[in-house]
């Protein structure tokens, strides 16, 4: 059985959470692990929407744990040194500035090497910003020895970004993280930006979902709040489940700007002579696959 581990900045009812939904339904995976990290919120308030979303699904065996804490974070010296002359971003889904205190329902992941060697090669799904993973590779260089392969969102390869002009919001988060990443040697698929575009959920598509499934039931109040909305996070939950769906990929040598201006966190592509493994760009999807698999796993018996 495939292994899995789940890096998350999950709000109440987004995209980190109907992806966590689809992979707890899948029957061909095992989610050993979920960690929460700051990014659309700080990682505390992840953990809980985390726990929150697992308790109405039935699924609290799924362990769930802060990677970084908000203090932790917020005393790294990049992001201090940053947090004030980088571009704001585009929309309010950034964090307040204060951070909130550690819940005890939430304990610290203190040492995420540990668990990825007891889940004997798991693949890393990174839904959010890439910080835990980049902070325990430094600490760990033969992280990568332990891990399958890292399936990463972020980043915009063309077309701009949704955080600021240049920026994908995770890679702008932290885009040292990120260059982290691309960087080391591990095994990566990146689904950027440019692949999701244009994907959304169609107005009938709650009208599909079996009020009867824990799975549909929490995607169908969350369409409720918010039922235009961009789809990402799904998707990447979607490759990792059926790889057929990425229909286009190409491998490219990639870095992120981790200078401080208007290219913070931007993509950039290197030429092949460049000293770095190349990454798994996924450039097209099959929407028809997607949305199949999608309703597949929501519409699940309960």
């Amino acid at each position: 059985m495939r292994q899995l581990i789940v890096i998350t900045d999950a709000t109440p009812f987004g995209d980190d959470t109907i992806a966590i939904a689809m992979l707890t339904a899948a029957q061909d995976v095992v989610v050993r692990l979920i960690v929460a990290t700051s990014g659309n919120v700080w990682a505390e308030e992840a953990a809980q929407n985390t726990r929150a979303l697992l308790e109405g699904l039935s699924r609290e065996d799924i362990g769930v744990r802060v990677g970084m804490t908000s203090t932790a974070f917020k005393q790294r010296p990049a992001y201090a040194r940053n947090l004030a002359t980088r571009p704001p971003p585009r929309y309010a889904g950034a964090l307040d500035s204060e951070a909130p205190g550690v819940s005890s329902e939430a304990p610290a992941c203190v040492d995420l090497f540990e668990a990825i060697a007891a889940a004997d090669r798991p693949d890393l799904l990174v839904l959010g910003p890439a910080s835990v993973v980049a902070s325990h590779l430094n600490a760990h260089p033969d992280l990568v020895g332990q891990v399958g392969r890292v399936f990463l969102m972020g980043g915009a390869m063309s077309g701009g970004g949704n955080a600021t002009a240049a920026a994908e919001f995770n890679f702008w988060f932290d885009p040292e993280a990120a260059e982290t990443l691309l960087s080391s040697s591990l095994s990566i698929t990146l689904l950027p930006l440019d692949a999701t575009r244009g994907l959304s959920y169609a107005p009938e598509f709650p009208g599909r979902l079996d009020s009867a499934s824990p799975e549909a039931k929490h995607v169908r109040e969350g369409l409720a709040r918010r039922p235009f909305r961009p789809v990402c996070d799904e998707v990447l939950a979607g490759v990792v489940l059926d790889p057929a769906i990425a229909i286009k990929q190409r491998k490219v040598k990639i870095s992120v700007d981790t200078s401080v201006g208007e290219g913070y966190g931007s993509l950039h592509v290197l030429s092949e002579a460049s000293d770095r493994r190349p990454v798994e760009v996924i450039e097209q999807i099959n929407p028809d696959a997607f949305w199949k698999l999608v309703l597949k796993l929501l519409n699940r018996p309960s």
